[in-house]
């Protein structure tokens, strides 16, 4: 019965270390940390999101490069939580990665989609737009937050 019992623990042993193995350290934002590094924090309903015909990379570390689209939002801006006052309309560029190429422990991308409600953590970007607090990152998903999936 010993033997049973040992053997039992080396399969639940061998079953979470080869899915740890598989894990990647990811960084947990909490709100104010997110709310702390922003410009501005909006609630605000993308009205429309179109693709910008600019395309990229991404990388975390010396891992495969990840292609991204680039798109652009207009946001029209319920509340402003932080910040100054905003227009009733802004424009959020982000890059995303194609879902059918991401990959388990892919990345967490920023995401917008028109019709839906978000809060934004947002930082100033080129000329009168804005960008997530987190562009740049690998992960920087935890900068748009869905509220309510209509």
């Amino acid at each position: 019965m010993n033997n049973y019992h040992n053997l039992l623990l080396a399969g639940i042993a061998t079953m979470l270390l080869s899915a740890a193995a598989d894990a990647r350290p990811v960084k947990l934002w909490k709100p104010s940390e997110l709310f702390a590094r922003s410009d501005v924090v909006v609630v605000g309903e993308p009205t429309s999101v179109r693709a910008t015909g600019k395309t990229g990379t991404i990388r975390l570390g010396k891992n495969p490069e990840f292609p991204v689209i680039f798109y652009s939002a207009k946001v029209d801006v319920i509340l402003t939580i932080k910040g100054e006052r905003m227009a009733k309309e802004i424009v959020v560029t982000f890059s995303t990665v194609n879902s059918d190429e991401i990959p388990p422990n892919g990345p967490n991308r920023f995401w917008l989609k028109a019709g839906q409600l978000f809060r934004l953590y947002l930082k100033k970007g080129d000329g009168n737009t804005y960008v997530g607090v987190l562009d740049g990152d690998y992960d920087d998903g935890d900068a748009s937050m869905l509220l309510l999936n209509n």
